[in-house]
């Protein structure tokens, strides 16, 4: 097997493992603090504000939270920005990001101990 091949399997592979887990997300409703991180957080309920999105902290009003996500967050507000309301394009978003970061780390490692004749 080529190397090429290799990869492509193994990132096929990654991918698989990274979604498969999580698509029984796609159907479910917000719960516990999602309601308030994304219903009633206050960066997501008025107009578009990049800035605010961005800046707020991650917990809204509660400033001693002390935590800040700025994707978390602006993953959040694409889907209400698309006009949909819901779970799903949030919860597609995450699982698209989550991928991702799955095969990002995987070519990451795999540039990093690559040695040659291996």
């Amino acid at each position: 097997m080529s190397e090429r091949t290799w990869s492509r399997y193994s990132t096929l592979t990654l991918l698989l493992l990274a979604v498969l887990p999580y698509l029984n997300c796609l159907g479910n409703a917000y719960v516990y603090d999602d309601n308030f991180l994304i219903l009633k957080h206050p960066a997501l309920t008025g107009p578009f504000d990049l800035s605010k999105i961005l800046f707020s902290p991650y917990w809204g009003t509660v400033q001693s939270a002390l935590l800040w996500r700025p994707l978390t967050t602006l993953s959040f507000a694409i889907g209400p920005q698309l006009g949909v309301q819901g779970t799903l394009v949030p919860h597609l978003i995450n699982l698209a990001l989550h991928a991702a970061v799955t095969i990002l780390w995987y070519r990451l490692i795999v540039r990093l101990f690559a040695r040659e004749g291996l």
